[in-house]
């Protein structure tokens, strides 16, 4: 019981912070130990109304071993090679009837005491929080201890016939996902992930529409700054609009553009106005179509626009 009595304590600040910065208790303030009160907190991500549907999306991101972010995962492969679910049950099993055995016998068991309220903990963050693979990694180390366990206890029981058989089922797995990730997955994320064409497609619609306003879809403010090499501090003089997300500020409107998504208003689909989007877009490129909009292609992005430019 002193390993959970270890854990109890040192979880005692997080719980603290929480119930500072969520209002329940007072900003803790002393010479020895403090809990400060954050300017911004994303406490309203925590809740109890999605239980049901946490708990379903949580089985099955794990469970399928992919949650469809492609910077996290690929998904041929899973998060942890997809075989390797038969392995962690295998091992939460195994532990569980270890705790048993121990019971009847006066064994050690606080390890795996620990990784049990490891794993409750983790399944219980998946009740009251969305998550996604980053969001939830204090579960990883668990299961990869729960994988590993199911093994050494198949070797204890067989011998080396199904570890030899493991190895090098992990073993080809490992060759084939390094073979994909320098091959065309890092080809398909940079495309996804860092919009390739963006750059051309933002020359572009400065260069022949600098008075009008460009519409920015599926790139953020971020990545806008990055391409243009536009100053932050020159941003921030020009925003028109910004809104806060938890901690973050992303910024609307500033200078002539107009970045989408970042609020709930729907896009104003003028003739005058220049869009620039995914070509994966379908909406905005329907959209451009219906208005007769001429669109040029810069790889993964479209720049749709009347007139000839250079205004």
């Amino acid at each position: 019981m002193a390993g959970g009595a270890i854990l109890v304590t040192l979880s005692i600040p997080l719980f603290l912070f929480i119930m500072v910065n969520m209002g329940i208790a007072a900003e803790i303030i002393t010479p020895f130990f403090s809990v400060p009160k954050m300017y911004s907190f994303r406490g309203n991500e925590i809740g109890f109304s999605h239980l049901n549907a946490n708990f379903v999306h949580f089985l099955h991101i794990f469970s399928a071993q992919d949650n469809g972010r492609q910077n996290e995962v690929i998904s041929e492969f899973g998060l942890y090679y997809h075989f390797s679910n038969l392995f962690i049950l295998l091992g939460i099993g195994e532990s569980f009837a270890y705790l048993r055995r121990a019971n009847r016998n006066n064994i050690e068991y606080q390890g795996h005491c620990i990784m049990i309220i490891w794993l409750a903990c983790s399944v219980l963050l998946g009740l009251l929080v969305d998550v996604n693979f980053v969001r939830i990694n204090v579960i990883h180390y668990v299961l990869l201890f729960y994988c590993s366990y199911a093994i050494y206890r198949l070797f204890v029981y067989f011998g080396d016939g199904p570890l030899c058989a493991i190895a090098i089922a992990y073993f080809i797995s490992a060759m084939l996902f390094f073979s994909t990730y320098v091959g065309s997955y890092t080809k398909d994320v940079t495309a996804g992930l860092w919009e390739n064409g963006a750059k051309e497609a933002l020359e572009y619609a400065n260069e022949m529409f600098p008075q009008r306003r460009l519409h920015v879809f599926d790139l953020t403010p971020s990545q806008v700054f990055y391409y243009e090499k536009i100053p932050t501090d020159i941003v921030a003089e020009q925003v028109a609009a910004q809104k806060s997300l938890g901690e973050f500020y992303a910024y609307h409107i500033f200078s002539n553009y107009i970045i989408e998504g970042i609020t709930d208003d729907e896009p104003v689909y003028q003739i005058e106005n220049v869009y620039l989007y995914s070509k994966d877009n379908i909406e905005v490129n329907e959209k451009c179509r219906d208005m007769g909009l001429s669109t040029i292609e810069f790889e993964m992005m479209r720049v749709s626009f009347a007139g000839q430019g250079a205004e």
